[in-house]
C-alpha cells in the first residue's frame, strides 16, 4: 500500500502542473466545447498509457541488472529534484482567456490526435514514468500489481484532463485554478524535492 501511495502521490503532483497538454485542452475546449474535447483528453491518456506500458516492460527487463537499475534510480532522483525546483519557481500566470466557444468544429480524429501527439512528444511524460517505476516500485512487486498501478495512473490522467475541459464553463473553478494553481505547484514542488533527495541518498 505504501508503494502505491508513493507512486500515486508523485504522479498526481506532477500531473497538476499546467503543461502543453493543459493548454491544448483549453484551446480546443474553447473552439469545440467541453464535451467534444473529451476526445482530446482520451488521446492524452492513451499516449500516457503507451509510456506506462513501456515503463512496465522496461522496468521488468532492467531490474535484473542491479548496476543499471542503480544508475536509473540516481537519474530518476535527479529528475524529481529538477521537476520540484521548476514547480517551486512557479509564479502566477494566465491560465484561461476570457473567451467563449466560437463555434469552430475540428474533426473527431483531429481532436484525438491533437491530444495524443501533444502527450507522446512531451519528454516529461516518458521520463516521469520511467522514474516512477524505477524509484518507487520494488523488484519483487508482481507484474499484476505494476499493471494496476499503470491502470490507476491512466485513469487519473483521463479524469484530470476531463475535469480541466469541463472547468472552462465554470467560472468558480476557473477562478480557483487561476488564483491558486501556482501555490499548489510550489507546495507540490517542495514535496517532490524532498522525495527526490530522500531517494537519492537512500
Amino acid at each position: 500500500m505504501t508503494e502505491f501511495i508513493s507512486v500515486a502521490t508523485v504522479h498526481f503532483l506532477a500531473l497538476i502542473s499546467p503543461g502543453p497538454d493543459f493548454f491544448i485542452i483549453i484551446t480546443l475546449a474553447l473552439r469545440n466545447g467541453s464535451s467534444r474535447t473529451m476526445l482530446t483528453c482520451l488521446g492524452i491518456a492513451m499516449a500516457n498509457g503507451v509510456y506506462i506500458v513501456l515503463a512496465v516492460f522496461g522496468f521488468t527487463l532492467v531490474r535484473e541488472h542491479v548496476w543499471l537499475l542503480g544508475v536509473i534510480k540516481v537519474a530518476g532522483a535527479c529528475f524529481l529534484c529538477y521537476l520540484g525546483v521548476m514547480l517551486v519557481r512557479s509564479s502566477r500566470r494566465t491560465l484561461f482567456k476570457d473567451e467563449t466557444v466560437d463555434g469552430c468544429t475540428d474533426t473527431n480524429r483531429k481532436l484525438f490526435m491533437s491530444g495524443f501527439t501533444s502527450a507522446i512528444l512531451n519528454p516529461k511524460n516518458q521520463i516521469l514514468y520511467i522514474t516512477l517505476y524505477s524509484l518507487f516500485i520494488s523488484t519483487t512487486t508482481p507484474m499484476k500489481m505494476q499493471a494496476l498501478y499503470g491502470l490507476w495512473m491512466f485513469g487519473i490522467v483521463l479524469f484530470w484532463d476531463v475535469f480541466i475541459a469541463f472547468s472552462i464553463g465554470n467560472r468558480v473553478v476557473r477562478d480557483i485554478l487561476s488564483n491558486y494553481t501556482y501555490r499548489i505547484e510550489q507546495v507540490s514542488g517542495m514535496v517532490i524535492i524532498a522525495l527526490g533527495l530522500s531517494l537519492g541518498i537512500s
